[in-house]
């Protein structure tokens, strides 16, 4: 079992689950928090917040999700795991950000009291992320950091590592063969005429 990608082997679905709601909790509160904290205490404009709060949000998301939830410690893929990520994440920013404009739009037509107007937001905010949240998981388990994908990059580097040598690998091959069958008197005349 390869030490770099023990956690989705060793844990159930529900435990899979489980925690990634877990880190969906900690992510929650941060972009709530920044939310809330960005709306009413400086008067940003609510999906410029949205922004922000999803921006701060997604790093530790990826981070826990892929470490904890998942138990990878190998160094991540760029192309293959932070940028879906990163795409996933704000597939259900475009999704929060349109309802956070909708509702914010509609509780300043509704002349709604500043708490409520706030929370009025937040929940926009999570619905947005809510209705993602599912898709997100099976992508994540399947394709990103699940034991699918491990076994596929797994299996892409073993292809690589036993390509045919060419050309100067050859080479060196046969070099270093004629000189293991040298005797080392016949081998310090090969190196002294080289």
């Amino acid at each position: 079992m390869d030490g770099r990608h023990v956690g989705s082997r060793s844990r159930s679905l529900f435990q899979r689950i489980t925690r990634c709601m877990s880190v969906s909790v900690v992510t929650t509160v941060i972009s709530v928090l920044t939310l809330a904290t960005a709306t009413a205490g400086f008067g940003i404009t609510a999906w410029i917040a949205n922004v922000i709060a999803t921006t701060l949000a997604t790093g530790p998301s990826y981070y826990l999700n892929r470490r904890w939830t998942w138990g990878k410690t190998d160094a991540s893929d760029p192309w293959r795991e932070v940028l879906p990520f990163w795409i996933l994440s704000f597939a259900g920013l475009a999704l929060s950000t349109i309802a956070v404009a909708a509702t914010d739009a509609w509780t300043a037509g509704a002349h709604l009291a500043p708490p409520v107007h706030t929370m009025t937001l937040l929940f926009a905010h999570l619905s947005g992320f809510g209705i993602l949240w599912v898709a997100q998981f099976i992508l994540l388990d399947r394709v990103l950091f699940g034991r699918d994908a491990h076994r596929e990059r797994t299996h892409l580097r073993l292809e690589v590592a036993e390509a045919p040598p060419t050309g100067a690998i050859l080479a060196l091959r046969r070099a270093r063969s004629r000189a293991e069958h040298l005797d080392p008197a016949e081998y310090r005349k090969s190196e002294a005429s080289a």
